[in-house]
């Protein structure tokens, strides 16, 4: 380490130094106290022979102790760091580094995981393979995937005709995790589900502006959307086509769509739903699943095919393979965000603790054994 290299991120933090000075005033002011009152029990020799006097050596050593803690509290607090150097996440060959910070480099992009969990009342069916009912396998695999994750930033969306945010972006995966937990059917009141309405969403929240993050879509529903269930033939595959435009932008901008079909191809009937006086039947539509992900450049998994485990291995498996794509940058300007910095406020803060334990481990008196007369 070369002191010549480090400087103070907060320099103005010095002025705590100056708070000694009080110190000072105070430890003086004790002292006069403490020596004025023993005055009032009579004359010194009298008191020194029935009390264990105050050792003043002790007195101002522990003093010391208590300003230099300050003192280093103080340099801690300041936050000082090492100049710290450029670094890649490949191999830099001598001579790449320029005088003008320029250099040939490759970095990692950024990335967003962005889950829409299906809230329909389809999603009451229990038709899995683990035999939760469609919404409580889909929140399960939300669990899992968030669990394994490793450092990409997490948002979470329930949809049924609408749009309802859970979670915002965030880091904190034991925040999604719970409140994954607090998603009800048919959130936000709203009944039905219309993916052209997701897909409108996604194109107006993630495919505008300018962004350097990657980001992976994971849908997971049964597929039914409630108007193009009622179609068919041209019709269908016209409405179909019409909703899939709003991904026409997905590869520009970084984003892979995966869907996960929850249910069974056979269906059953929908709990506590009926029509005209019979039950509702409700199965996984998985055409329109594999083309929402074939559109988005990612893929389609059935869920009903694989266990959990293996299922959110295979997702983040995808995921963390987008998110280490190397980009490479030629010639690009160095910031300062690029340096890696080294912290030594660790070195005065432990300083610091050390003579504050000194300070209060040191005796106030000195040991005095009575002589015998």
């Amino acid at each position: 380490m070369n002191f010549q290299d480090i400087y103070f991120e907060l320099p103005s933090a010095g002025f705590l130094v100056l708070v000694i000075l009080v110190f000072f005033w105070l430890a003086n002011r004790l002292y006069q106290y403490r020596k004025s009152t023993l005055t009032h029990f009579g004359h010194p020799e009298i008191v020194s022979s029935l009390l264990m006097p105050r050792s003043k050596f002790f007195y101002l050593l522990k003093f010391c102790y208590l300003s230099l803690a300050w003192v280093f509290a103080s340099i801690a607090f300041m936050q000082p760091l090492g100049y710290g150097s450029y670094a890649a996440a490949s191999k830099i060959e001598k001579g790449k580094i320029q005088t003008n910070k320029m250099l040939v480099k490759h970095r990692i992009k950024a990335q967003e995981v962005i889950f829409f969990l299906d809230s329909s009342a389809s999603m009451t069916v229990e038709d899995t393979n683990s035999h939760f009912t469609r919404f409580e396998k889909g929140k399960e695999i939300v669990e899992n995937i968030v669990s394994r994750l490793t450092g990409e930033s997490v948002s979470l969306y329930s949809f049924t005709s609408e749009v309802m945010q859970i979670a915002p972006k965030t880091v904190d995966y034991l925040f999604v995790r719970l409140t994954s937990n607090d998603i009800h059917i048919n959130e936000g009141g709203v009944p039905g589900t219309d993916f052209s309405t997701l897909l409108k969403f996604i194109k107006d929240k993630y495919l505008i502006g300018k962004s350097d993050w990657k980001k992976s879509v994971i849908i997971l529903s049964d597929g039914e959307d409630t108007r193009i269930e009622t179609l068919k033939g041209s019709e269908r595959q016209k409405a179909i086509d019409e909703l899939l435009l709003h991904l026409d932008e997905s590869k520009n901008y970084g984003m892979r769509i995966f869907t996960i079909g929850i249910g069974s191809k056979e269906g059953k009937a929908v709990p506590n739903m009926v029509f005209e006086g019979k039950p509702v039947y409700s199965k996984l539509d998985e055409d329109l699943l594999k083309k929402i992900s074939q559109k988005g450049n990612g893929k389609y998994y059935p869920s009903n095919n694989l266990s959990t485990l293996e299922l959110s291995t295979q997702i983040v498996k995808e995921i963390t393979a987008q998110g280490h794509e190397l980009e490479d940058i030629r010639k690009v300007n160095l910031r300062d965000d690029d340096l890696i910095k080294t912290h030594y406020f660790q070195i005065p803060l432990g300083l610091a603790i050390l003579f504050l334990i000194l300070s209060i481990a040191m005796p106030e008196t000195r040991f005095k054994y009575a002589s015998k007369n």
